[in-house]
């Protein structure tokens, strides 16, 4: 089932409740200074944002044991608990459904601001993955060597719609969102 349009259906269903389990472990505080978690789900991928690198390391725990209750676990090769700004032995930032998030320092002039008017101090860069970017030069490359005796007018009536596609999907849908610094 894994790949078809029912594969995030039935996972979002398996994982129902388990964002709201998570924001009831972890309340917002605004007395300490700590912001809420933003949890984003989508079929059987995860994504938790939060300032804290310990508050994420317990998210992880929780979440590994909400999940062993339903007989399911976190794939440790694609379970990460990154800095999305700063260089670590690994690259920054992370992949998430096919884009790349990462945040870099900004100037008070290019750096976002959160609902209040405050600096962040950085910038939030989203761009296709390059795992993606290469699919797609492949995709492109296979029509190419698939109309190479064709005329050049069948090779771009091929073509538009890949590129048409690609474009319309992976730059217009991109929507510009403030990141805390950790993910899991």
């Amino acid at each position: 089932m894994q790949g078809g349009p029912l594969s995030p259906l039935l996972a979002n269903i398996a994982l129902h409740g388990l964002e709201a389990h998570i924001r009831t472990r972890f309340p917002r505080s605004g007395s300490r200074g700590f912001q809420s978690l933003n949890v984003i789900v989508y079929g059987d991928d995860l994504v938790i944002l939060h300032e804290d690198h310990t508050i994420i390391q317990r998210c992880q725990d929780e979440v590994t044991t909400w999940l062993h209750t339903m007989g399911l676990t976190l794939k440790p090769s694609k379970t990460r608990i990154t800095h999305t700004p700063e260089m670590e032995p690994e690259k920054p930032g992370f992949d998430f459904l096919g884009f790349h998030i990462q945040q870099y320092p900004a100037g008070k002039t290019r750096s976002g601001r959160d609902c209040r008017g405050r600096l962040h101090g950085f910038r939030t860069s989203i761009t296709p993955s390059p795992t993606v970017i290469q699919r797609h030069v492949d995709a492109l490359r296979q029509t190419i060597a698939r109309h190479k005796h064709a005329e050049q007018e069948r090779l771009i009536q091929a073509l538009n719609p890949q590129i048409r596609g690609w474009s319309q999907y992976k730059w217009l849908r991109v929507v510009p969102i403030d990141l805390t610094s950790y993910h899991m």
